[in-house]
């Protein structure tokens, strides 16, 4: 005979529950024998409710029939019933097949009678099934039968790790729990809709090669745990797991992305590839791409997010390749990437550190109301520091490679080919400066002429985007021979303006190659 002493969290093996499965199909089967012989005393119906077996004690009174649906009543402990549901089957399984079925896939060795609603007259299991959700068995009567239904709901908290897989050959209808088309989900989401909100163990979520569209989006996790979400091992590998684009948002668990290529930066993710929004726990974005090219996009923004890792990313082609805001905490390593207007942005309280990073873009470092670069632990980028020259926009180059020629009145570009410091990579040529920041650039140089006939004049002078601009020295010798013109000026840039320099002379003559007095410097003050 089955167990009938049930307690709170009890475990259910599959022997007892084919036991009390077989005892409901003995039970059914002896109220159908009874059903049919209506002659009999004992196998009459109740008037009061039509259609109901009741049984009849040897003096003809009716006897209240205990259903197996009351054996709720032997156990302790609401199930709690607001969550969410997943879905519902009804039907007529037997019971022995739908608990054999979930003790060979739960988590545990059994399932757990619990009680769902007392004022329900119908049997509760409940079993952390496959996935993380919720299983709860329902006995009830219909027009003489019982009717096992199942109805699956996502729990409030993990009980378990839990890793589970997504292919584009999947199925979303499938439990997610093995790599191969027939058990793994086919998009990210559905992984990501049986995670409960409470989040104390480990969720991984593998994620196969191929392009998924859709937004991934983290939102609301809370607890001890971690939710990893895996593509690629590498950043080179990530151009084979694509999808649009990633949030995270109000979570305090461990969020960790890994692998991928986004193709999209949605207006209401921010125009942001990565989107890390309000979120107070820890979030670490790695081997990622964004390289589409969006003149108008952010490659990575947080906001209100102190704890952000942004790791060996490639970021190109965007409005800002890094954008950290509103007291948001990011360190950036390793990121590279091309085509971008300005790689970092720091704003409104935000620090941003950067370590190990090269990001080709027109402005390279922006900050502004209180917002903070830190480069390669040396100390803050801007107000400008001493400390932090190696970030300025700073050129010295010198003429020693090849003489120039200035025919009489022609006015001659002048090279400097030999560079004695870039910071940013703004001299081109051997002869050209173009601007990656702008604002005020000082300006000297210096060039010594050789063979200068007696009273020619000689004249040191800068273009600026084509046009005369200054004349930063001028000198009419009184003698033949040497003379060196010298000067220095300040000129307001704006980003991509461009400096040559030039030569003129009264009288033909010819440049001196010695970088002691044929040089030049630039620097952003």
């Amino acid at each position: 005979m089955a167990k009938t002493d049930w307690k709170f969290n009890d475990i259910v093996t599959e022997t007892d529950m084919n036991e009390l499965g077989q005892e409901v199909n003995d039970n059914l089967e002896k109220v159908d024998t009874h059903t049919e012989a209506t002659t009999d005393v004992h196998g009459a119906t109740s008037g009061a409710e039509p259609n109901t077996i009741s049984q009849r004690t040897e003096e003809g009174d009716l006897v209240a029939r205990r259903f197996v649906s009351n054996g709720g009543e032997n156990f302790v402990g609401p199930v709690s019933n607001d969550r969410f549901v997943v879905r519902t089957v009804n039907g007529s399984a037997s019971l022995e097949g739908i608990v054999s079925r979930l003790i060979a896939n739960a988590y545990h060795d059994g399932v757990g009678f619990k009680r769902f609603n007392p004022s329900y007259n119908s049997m509760m299991l409940d079993a952390n099934s496959p996935g993380n959700k919720l299983i709860v068995l329902k006995g009830n009567k219909g027009n003489e039968i019982f009717k096992w239904d199942y109805t699956e709901y996502v729990p409030t908290a993990t009980a378990n790790n839990l890793t589970l897989y997504v292919r584009i050959d999947g199925n979303d209808n499938n439990d997610g729990l093995s790599n191969s088309a027939s058990g793994a989900f086919k998009t990210i989401a559905a992984a990501i809709a049986i995670i409960p909100n409470i989040v104390d163990h480990a969720i991984v979520i593998n994620v196969a090669a191929g392009t998924y569209n859709e937004e991934i989006a983290l939102r609301g996790f809370i607890g001890k745990g971690s939710i990893s979400i895996i593509g690629a091992a590498a950043r080179s590998s990530s151009v084979n797991y694509r999808f649009n684009n990633f949030i995270s948002e109000k979570n305090t668990v461990r969020v960790i992305l890994k692998g991928f290529e986004f193709l999209t930066a949605p207006l209401w993710a921010n125009s942001s590839s990565i989107f890390i929004y309000d979120n107070p726990g820890y979030v670490s974005v790695q081997y990622c791409r964004s390289v589409f090219v969006g003149s108008d996009k952010i490659g990575a923004f947080a906001i209100t997010s102190p704890v952000v890792s942004i790791y060996d990313c490639e970021i190109s082609n965007k409005s800002n390749a890094i954008l950290c805001a509103y007291s948001s905490g990011m360190i950036a390593e390793t990121i590279s990437g091309v085509g971008n207007n300005v790689a970092y942005t720091a704003q409104l309280n935000a620090k941003l550190t950067i370590l190990s990073s090269l990001i080709t873009s027109n402005v390279p470092m922006f900050a502004d109301t209180g917002g903070m670069i830190v480069n390669n632990a040396n100390s803050v980028i801007n107000p400008w520091g001493d400390n932090t020259a190696s970030a300025k926009s700073y050129v010295e180059a010198a003429h020693t490679s090849s003489a120039v020629s200035l025919p009489t009145n022609v006015i001659t570009r002048l090279a400097y080919a030999t560079i004695g410091k870039d910071h940013l990579g703004e001299w081109t040529g051997g002869n050209r400066f173009t601007a990656k920041t702008a604002g005020p650039h000082h300006i000297a140089a210096s060039i010594q002429l050789m063979s200068v006939a007696a009273g020619s004049n000689s004249q040191l002078i800068i273009y600026v985007n084509g046009i005369y601009a200054r004349t930063l020295g001028s000198v009419t010798n009184n003698s033949a021979g040497y003379v060196t013109i010298s000067g220095s000026t300040l000129v307001y840039l704006n980003v991509g303006d461009i400096i040559d320099f030039y030569g003129n002379c009264t009288a033909s003559c010819v440049t001196n190659m010695d970088g002691r007095n044929s040089w030049l410097s630039i620097s952003r003050v």
